[in-house]
């Protein structure tokens, strides 16, 4: 697709980068298992803190880019670690206390609002990301960057299955 460096030193870093909040939202409204998917979210971000680093010496310093001039955001990445796992935990402790709220435990009234503050979250995060950026939005301009958003989740799903049924 014949990117510039700073764009393909980005495709490295998304491709790189661990899952977050949002698929753990996306697994809970699709009513999919989202203690597994927090985990692996849990694990993933925890793993990106030696992932990553290794990921770009490999891929960019090495390949992609020696004047890259790029710096880890380790304080970044352990915020992100710290975000999901006090949640995490604090829900946890919450589940096991089963404390009640009126007829419902107090867990299922979190749960509900979790849900209201994800979908108005994700709506601000596009609203805001299309208002700041809105010469992204130009497919003649971004041809390869279109194309390459297309395809790379589907991709990383399709490779992501092989591999998983490989290993059973």
């Amino acid at each position: 697709l014949d990117f510039e460096p700073r764009v393909a030193i980005g495709v490295v870093l998304v491709g790189s980068a661990p899952g977050g909040a949002t698929s753990n939202l996306l697994t809970h409204w699709a009513q999919g298992n989202v203690a597994l998917s927090i985990a692996m979210s849990a694990m993933s971000t925890v793993c990106a803190l030696f992932m990553l680093p290794l990921n770009i010496a490999l891929y960019i310093d090495t390949g992609l880019s020696k004047d890259a001039d790029l710096s880890l955001p380790f304080v970044n990445i352990f915020v992100t670690v710290l975000t999901i796992v006090v949640p995490v935990g604090l829900g946890v402790l919450l589940r096991r206390r089963d404390i009640k709220c009126g007829r419902f435990p107090l867990h299922v009234w979190v749960e509900k609002a979790g849900n209201v503050v994800g979908a108005l979250f994700l709506v601000a995060a596009v609203a805001v990301g299309v208002i700041d950026n809105p010469e992204l939005f130009n497919p003649s301009k971004y041809r390869g960057e279109w194309a390459l958003a297309a395809l790379f989740e589907p991709l990383g799903c399709f490779f992501g299955f092989v591999m998983a049924t490989a290993a059973r």
